[in-house]
């Protein structure tokens, strides 16, 4: 068996370079002639920590780049040629050998080189942040830093270009999946619209715009409810209530019992507040997770995102709301449209990263109050030109009540109507929905 290689320049096992890793995905070559062409667009010679395994790999780049096959004897043939009769103190051959002695399969190539580029990015970077720089020229000094930092970022960027038949067989999948039903992704709780577009889908940013006080928080809390009942484990992240308040008002919906009434914990008959209790305990058990701490930034949401994602799997976000997401140090000297579209932008890269529906509530200003029918439009987001562009769906709840229109064309009091108004849904149909509304429970309802 070859010996181990040690850990020089400070890097460490594991940590920095991993032998082993680089031994297992040459050895998959070795033994499957076809892998080497799966991965020559994903790998570098600088990938590999270990000077011999980098040598190996060039040598099998060099017979790929001519048209022969990777294998064990093309590989000694080549190297054997370029007067490389030993590796590392062992016959060439040998080495070769000992790089497949422990292969199992090779069901997690691609996965592996990923990971070897991770390490050899974070080699660089190690490499950058611990020289000296002891010349006068400090432009030269700062134009080697940019080129290292850009070759790190190109080592750590990958190949992800379809062809047109892989884009072709992406979408007769979709179709497939689509087939026959009325939801693809998570519901919007409101059948005529799961029916028309489908629900929310892996990747999209989803706003929802209200005026204080209209119910975007009681909307987001039974879009969160209805996603965790179908098993999409759900976080919601709270920057303006307690988790708690949050929870209740879930309850509230569910029980049909006044939300001010479990607030205060006025409940006096002994069948009501059994039943309640019974109602906290059932959602209680749903894949749903809160985060009510304020003050945080985009880069702090994003940890919180991916850490409930390892740990418990996440299909859906939530966030109330976006004004009050906290601007970076890095973005303290912009202006506020500047720190929003940031912001907005983030989310968005956050729903691709993520794979998963990203909600995020947002304030409107007060233009809309100045228009004789009050109706939000899109341009009423608050600091609306980013989130217009970066929104996938854009939803806007209204209820004429809040705005001092007590009575409706028919002269019907509109107490406890409301209307949801979707200007923008990409690869879907804006509509509106008119909705009925209960004021103490929070609960929206499709108007028949």
């Amino acid at each position: 068996m070859v010996p181990p290689l040690g850990g020089g320049g400070g890097y460490r096992q594991h940590l920095d370079y991993d032998e082993p890793l680089e031994s297992a995905v040459l050895g998959v070559c070795l033994i499957e002639p076809q892998s080497f062409g799966t991965i020559y667009t994903l790998l570098t010679q600088e990938c590999f920590y270990t000077q011999a395994n980098a040598q190996v790999y060039a040598a099998m780049n060099t017979l790929w780049e001519k048209g022969a096959p990777v294998d064990l004897l093309t590989l000694s043939r080549e190297l054997y040629d370029n007067n490389i009769t030993e590796i590392r103190g062992y016959p060439t051959a040998y080495y070769l050998t000992s790089l497949t002695k422990d292969i199992v399969n090779s069901a997690h190539l691609q996965h592996w080189c990923l990971m070897l580029r991770e390490l050899a990015a974070r080699r660089m970077m190690i490499s950058l942040t611990s020289t000296r720089f002891s010349g006068d020229d400090v432009i030269t000094h700062a134009e080697h830093i940019q080129q290292q930092i850009k070759q790190a970022l190109d080592i750590r960027a990958t190949d992800d270009w379809l062809d047109a038949s892989a884009a072709a067989l992406a979408l007769t999948k979709h179709m497939d999946d689509a087939q026959n039903k009325d939801r693809i992704g998570v519901s919007t709780t409101f059948h005529s619209i799961d029916k028309i577009n489908g629900g929310f889908r892996p990747g999209q940013l989803v706003v929802i715009g209200a005026r204080p006080s209209v119910g975007k928080s009681a909307l987001m809390g039974a879009i969160a409810t209805q996603a965790a009942m179908h098993g999409t484990p759900t976080g919601v992240i709270s920057l303006e209530m307690p988790a708690a308040d949050l929870f209740g008002r879930m309850v509230s919906a569910d029980t049909h019992i006044p939300f001010t009434d479990i607030d205060r914990n006025r409940i006096t008959e002994d069948d009501q507040r059994t039943y309640i209790y019974q109602s906290i305990t059932r959602p209680a058990g749903l894949p749903l997770w809160f985060s009510d701490t304020a003050q945080v930034n985009i880069h702090d949401i994003r940890a919180k995102a991916e850490k409930l994602k390892r740990r418990h799997g996440l299909g859906l976000l939530i966030i109330d709301y976006l004004q009050l997401i906290e601007e970076t140090t890095t973005t303290a000297t912009r202006n506020r449209e500047q720190n929003i579209s940031a912001i907005s932008r983030g989310l968005k890269m956050l729903a691709m990263n993520l794979g998963i529906p990203v909600i995020a509530l947002s304030q409107l200003n007060r233009e809309s109050e100045a228009r004789a029918h009050k109706r939000p439009s899109m341009a009423d987001l608050r600091e609306s030109g980013a989130i217009e562009q970066d929104a996938d769906i854009i939803m806007l709840l209204h209820r004429d009540w809040r705005c001092g229109i007590t009575t409706d064309a028919h002269g019907h009091s509109t107490e406890h109507q409301a209307d949801l108004l979707i200007p923008k849904w990409r690869n879907g149909t804006p509509l509106d929905l008119k909705l009925h509304f209960h004021p103490h429970t929070m609960r929206f309802e499709e108007r028949t």
